[in-house]
């Protein structure tokens, strides 16, 4: 986004006449952004779900399970047939928007011991391991064993879905390459 532009879409309490910006201009216009994202997703009907680390998964079609640590009220807003915007990471932190998902089951609770082991591959572990990338610091193969333990397992939601559309497909590309921590090509930079 170019200065102009967000000089058009800042709040008024913030100003971008000078450069560079004050570090408390920077975080007003990152939390008010955020705040934008957020609300133009719920116009559209959608709520956010951010991926991090396994978004390459996700942009490569792998992925079609992922468990939160929600509070109970705010897991009972999501259900079957809903469309949610998927974000590389969180709007807060500069996310980007690159998928849509649809829910295919209403949210519900599971122990991760309990995990099935098909749910290995719908995690997008098997893809992830496929490209030597750690999830959360570690192999996708160490977090599921720790996941199994009885002394780490945890009640997590468990979110069932399938992907919908990758936003702003011509970028597909520098997408799934920034996901796995790559940089483009000469033929997919620019």
């Amino acid at each position: 986004m170019v200065r102009a532009e967000m000089r058009e879409l800042a709040p008024a309490d913030v100003t971008l006449a000078r450069h560079p910006a004050s570090a408390a201009e920077l975080v007003a216009l990152r939390e008010h952004f955020a705040v934008e994202v957020q609300v133009r997703a719920e116009v559209l009907g959608m709520r956010i779900i951010s991926f991090g680390w396994t978004t390459a998964a996700l942009l490569a079609g792998r992925k079609t399970v992922t468990r939160r640590l929600w509070k109970a009220p705010y897991a009972r807003r999501f259900h079957k047939g809903d469309l949610l915007a998927a974000y590389d990471r969180s709007p807060r932190i500069g996310g980007k928007h690159v998928a849509t998902i649809r829910l295919t089951a209403d949210p519900y609770l599971e122990s991760t011991a309990d995990a099935p082991p098909e749910d290995y591959a719908g995690e997008g572990f098997d893809y992830l391991t496929e490209l030597g990338k750690n999830v959360d610091g570690m192999p996708p193969a160490s977090l599921w064993r720790v996941w199994h333990w009885p002394q780490t397992a945890q009640m997590l939601w468990v979110v069932r879905f399938e992907l919908v559309d990758i936003s702003n497909r011509i970028d597909l590309g520098k997408q799934l390459l920034a996901a796995l921590g790559e940089e483009p090509t000469a033929g997919l930079a620019g």
